[in-house]
């Protein structure tokens, strides 16, 4: 994959965080909890699987987004290749964000999928951070989808965040990364039955750690 060319929003403080919304394959319709909780938000970073541009248009009447192709084609329209693979993404202060779905290979794929339904949630969520970690080398954080599962990971001073899936109404998330002076801080929040993330959920993630 080339290496993505930078956009920058150097006002972006507060940034909406969504991945595999699915719509329409899996949704007929993005959650509308999901318009409530980015309300606020200066810029949406979309890591794929969105299935329809209609999903894009809907979130503009929010925020300005930015997004990556995902695995899924959705509604047949093929849509996703018409997105780039990867994105880099500079925000206020200088704070730079990979952006990218989560898989590179069709055997990747497979595998996530085999380990993900086969109820080791945790096992394919770890497999799919560890392929983010070199991805790039040049950004303060990776924002990527894909597992359907939030994770939040802080390793010699890059941050990874997985958003989670936003379609459905059980364990779906979205979330908020906030740019402060001294600190970065991110957020899940719930787009529907927190389930087994009810500890995930609604509560400020800082970086560094205090």
């Amino acid at each position: 994959m080339a290496y993505p060319s930078l956009i920058s929003r150097p006002d972006a403080r507060r940034i909406g965080l969504v991945a595999d919304t699915h719509v329409p394959d899996r949704a007929p319709s993005l959650n509308p909890r999901l318009f409530e909780s980015l309300q606020g938000v200066h810029l949406i970073l979309h890591a794929g699987d969105i299935s329809s541009p209609a999903v894009l248009e809907a979130l503009s009447r929010i925020a300005e987004p930015v997004a990556v192709r995902g695995n899924n084609r959705g509604d047949g329209r093929c849509f996703n290749p018409s997105l780039p693979e990867k994105r880099l993404i500079e925000i206020a202060h200088g704070f730079r964000i990979g952006l990218f779905h989560g898989v590179e290979t069709f055997y990747q794929r497979i595998t996530d999928v085999i380990i993900g339904r086969s109820g080791f949630t945790a096992r394919c969520a770890c497999r799919i951070l560890k392929r983010m970690m070199p991805l790039f080398p040049d950004a303060d954080c990776t924002v990527y989808g894909h597992g359907h599962w939030p994770v939040v990971h802080f390793q010699e001073g890059k941050l990874f965040v997985n958003p989670g899936k936003a379609f459905g109404q059980k364990e779906s998330t979205c979330g908020i990364l906030e740019i402060q002076d001294d600190c970065v801080r991110v957020m899940f929040l719930p787009l529907g039955t927190p389930g087994r993330l009810e500890s995930l959920v609604s509560k400020w993630y800082s970086f560094p750690p205090t």
